[in-house]
């Protein structure tokens, strides 16, 4: 693994570019220990905990300041000016190592993250953690972490695809409008991610019908003021994105 000192980065705060009133929304999926990572090395969705806590704490270093979505979703609607360097986490799916890892690192660095859950995976009590398997975190086990972690919907049972169309587009209306409100009264969601990042305007229609108020894409884009609420870009960080990749994302220069 490349050593950050061999990097031209962190950019001192001169250098960064001018404030854009633009956000970058990290997203994760599972994190695991290199020494740990037996059974999904060739898995892009399996960032490295060593990764993650380099980039936590890069933006640490450089006085990054992380959104809370109730902070991005005030942003976007120009009611908020957010700190020039400004960027939100998340995490997909609703994995036991995002607690076992990201939580610490996180907790360190005094920043919040959201979890989009599929809610019907999650087990009521705690499940052994195994390196090789993808354990889900359990409803006991997210009471434990909320001074960093808020949880999100991510579908119920709905994250998964027929005949290469996901869930949310191939079902019938009826059946994706009820596993939109079970999965919102389960966690209390007012937040949604689009499993895959796919959508189409019925299921945009149906989640401001079952009252949810933002919906994230997998688009890698910025968020910025006046955006679609329903149509919000993120930017996936895989195993193969490197330090500096990383830092052109939230220092804006993605392009």
């Amino acid at each position: 693994m490349v050593s950050l000192h061999a990097l031209p980065f962190p950019v001192s705060l001169a250098q960064s570019p001018p404030y854009k009133q633009q956000i970058a929304i990290l997203t994760y999926h599972h994190l695991l220990p290199e020494s740990l990572n037996l059974s999904y090395k060739t898995d892009e969705a399996v960032l490295s905990v060593e990764m993650f806590e380099k980039q936590m704490k890069y933006l640490h270093d450089n006085d990054y300041h992380v959104l809370s979505l109730d902070e991005l979703q005030a942003f976007i609607k120009g009611q908020k000016k957010v700190p020039p360097r400004s960027v939100v986490i998340t995490f997909d799916d609703g994995y036991k190592s995002n607690l076992i890892y990201a939580y610490p690192i996180l907790q360190k660095y005094g920043y919040e993250a959201t979890m989009f859950v599929i809610t019907h995976m999650l087990p009521t009590s705690p499940q052994p953690f195994n390196a090789n398997k993808l354990t889900m975190v359990s409803f006991a086990e997210m009471q434990q972490v909320r001074d960093v972690f808020s949880f999100q919907s991510h579908t119920d049972n709905m994250h998964k695809k027929k005949d290469a169309a996901p869930y949310l587009i191939a079902m019938p209306e009826q059946d994706v409008k009820n596993d939109l409100l079970r999965s919102k009264q389960m966690v209390h969601a007012r937040f949604f991610a689009y499993p895959y990042g796919m959508y189409n305007s019925r299921v945009v229609r149906l989640l401001r019908e079952t009252g949810y108020e933002m919906a994230f894409t997998t688009n890698r884009a910025y968020a910025r003021q006046t955006l679609d609420v329903y149509r919000i870009p993120r930017f996936s960080i895989y195993r193969s994105t490197t330090m500096k990749a990383f830092t052109e994302i939230v220092t804006g220069q993605y392009k």
